[in-house]
């Protein structure tokens, strides 16, 4: 796949158009992503109307005809792009709500600062600009599926996990932050992750788990608390079950490793 150039990104807020009710009319150059930051009017791509909604994307063609109603805020990425990833982007739909909204805008916000200290043809710029595209993608995808409300439901479930899995949270809590019922939400998760929710929480608090154990001289025990397993043996018999061996000889394993 050939990488995107003449790349530039950053913050918008219309407070340069002043008392202006609409943005100027112009042809678009290059590729140009929105992602809008609050609700607002309307954006027009050539004879097609969108209304500005917080968390929803916009991908604009070359050579579309552009103007916004104001005011609207946004962080947006301009770029030229050929081949495979060209071809992806004219394909993809024009407007659509995000799934992984933080994961993008996080992304977006170190594209922008990373762009502003160091060559846009490093590896890491690269690197943060290919995730963010990805994920773009991703979800222009799953907007044009039938399940696009059911997958948007599952990335704020993970999401919800994500913030809380150092809580005693079950699947009732996790339910309850989508609205529906724990029947319902368990068996719309388990179709579109392909595991349970609970398997899905363990898989992350092994995650943290495994991260403390790397970096920290913190006991099991508080490792247990602070992942949310509750206490260092349930942690134990969960660790082992996934891994094969207990925390206690995972920590000392990846501290042998360095030495190998």
């Amino acid at each position: 796949m050939l990488l995107p150039e003449n790349i530039t990104c950053g913050y918008w807020n219309c407070s340069e158009f002043d008392t202006l009710t609409h943005s100027p009319k112009r042809i678009t150059a290059k590729f140009e992503i929105e992602y809008y930051l609050s609700n607002g009017q309307t954006t027009m791509a050539d004879d097609k109307a969108y209304q500005i909604r917080a968390d929803h994307i916009q991908i604009a063609k070359p050579g579309q005809v552009r103007h916004s109603i104001l005011p609207f805020t946004t962080m947006f990425l301009k770029f030229t792009a050929e081949g495979a990833l060209c071809d992806e982007l004219m394909n993809a739909p024009e407007y659509f709500k995000a799934c992984h909204a933080p994961e993008i805008k996080a992304l977006l916000k170190e594209i922008i600062l990373l762009q502003e200290t160091i060559s846009q043809n490093s590896l890491q710029f690269y690197s943060k600009l290919l995730a963010l595209l990805s994920l773009i993608l991703e979800d222009s995808r799953i907007s044009q599926t039938q399940n696009a409300r059911d997958y948007q439901i599952v990335a704020d479930a993970q999401a919800y996990m994500t913030q809380h899995f150092s809580e005693n949270i079950h699947l009732n809590d996790i339910a309850a932050s989508a609205n529906l019922s724990p029947t319902y939400f368990h068996n719309i998760f388990s179709t579109l992750c392909g595991m349970s929710p609970h398997a899905y929480l363990t898989d992350y608090r092994i995650k943290k788990a495994k991260e403390m154990l790397w970096h920290s001289e913190n006991s099991i025990c508080c490792i247990a608390e602070a992942c949310g397993f509750g206490c260092q043996q349930y942690m134990n018999q969960v660790f082992k079950k996934n891994m094969g061996i207990a925390p206690g000889q995972y920590r000392k394993q990846m501290k042998q490793n360095y030495l190998l």
